[in-house]
């Protein structure tokens, strides 16, 4: 995730937009060392092999760095920054990790100060702060959002570097078709797009949104509920799975809970128990066909329940 332990995509020929970063063996002294540098479509040399490490273009600005050496975990250390298309520095080497931009905006690390460490900020493509670096974590911005870390709490903050959502949350997931899960004081809920809370912490557990329905945990039990709270399915089973073309496979213990084995079924968006929970396993909806096992057989089913073959 962090530049340091980023997989270099180095491009030999491929398709890029702009220049197309390669790498080559130089000498050093008495060294032979990697360096990278961009060539055009054509194969000709257009930002000469001067740097330690570097990174495909993003727009008009790639990530480059001299003085990095490579261990088992990737490029480390050195000093960071942006290059053009030209190959002219235009924000210097002087962070101690960065990340590409992503709409526009890049995520950078400061170097470790006396009686301080280092920390991450945003900047923009000229390299002005968008947010100081004040974060002891941060993600890429997604949606005009991105999450931050202060101390050991979470929130998030837009494009204009204004905290949106309060950094007081135990963890924050990353999004998923426009929600993220939240945490705090061990109960869950959700928070949209916007960074706004659509669903109060008030859950043991969550699963990811997935077709505008989540798994939720009351309790001992499984449920799901819509993005703003609504119960849909209520809290009576022990497992509860993601949904996938409107089915959402579920399981109850046969007994004693731990103690017996859980069988599995499938309920519909509308709340609806279709498949009874008979089955050993279950798989998720795949081309309007689902996949159980029963006594050692695959019985092949439709959306409706309906077993259309059984297989060895």
């Amino acid at each position: 995730m962090f530049m340091s332990a980023l997989s270099l995509l180095i491009a030999f020929g491929a398709k890029a937009q702009g220049p197309i970063l390669f790498k080559t063996l130089i000498k050093e002294d008495v060294v032979v060392k990697d360096k990278y540098g961009y060539k055009d479509a054509k194969g000709n040399i257009i930002i000469k092999p001067i740097y330690d490490c570097a990174n495909d273009f993003s727009g008009n600005r790639a990530v480059v760095n001299i003085g990095s050496i490579a261990t088992a975990y990737g490029m480390v250390g050195g000093r960071w920054g942006f290059i053009n298309q030209k190959g002219v520095v235009v924000i210097d080497l002087k962070f101690s990790e960065v990340r590409s931009f992503t709409e526009n905006i890049a995520a950078v690390k400061t170097f470790k100060k006396s009686g301080e460490t280092a920390k991450w900020g945003f900047i923009d493509t000229s390299g002005n702060w968008i947010t100081h670096p004040v974060y002891k974590e941060v993600r890429n911005f997604e949606g005009g959002i991105a999450i931050v870390r202060m101390d050991e709490k979470w929130g998030a903050v837009n494009r204009e570097g204004q905290v949106i959502l309060p950094i007081e949350y135990d963890k924050i997931k990353d999004f998923a078709n426009g929600y993220a899960i939240i945490s705090k004081k061990d109960k869950y809920g959700l928070i949209d797009k916007n960074g706004k809370v659509a669903i109060q912490p008030v859950f043991d557990d969550m699963g990811d949104v997935s077709e505008g329905v989540i798994a939720a945990k009351k309790k001992d039990k499984w449920g799901y509920v819509n993005p703003e709270g609504k119960v849909i399915v209520k809290f009576s089973y022990h497992r509860a799975g993601n949904f996938k073309e409107g089915m959402g496979v579920v399981g109850r213990y046969n007994g004693p809970i731990l103690s017996t084995p859980i069988t599995y079924g499938f309920v519909n968006e509308k709340g609806k128990q279709v498949v009874p929970c008979i089955y050993e396993y279950a798989f998720d909806f795949k081309n309007g066909e689902a996949e159980l096992m029963k006594n050692g057989k695959f019985h092949v089913i439709d959306r409706s329940g309906k077993v259309l073959r059984i297989e060895d």
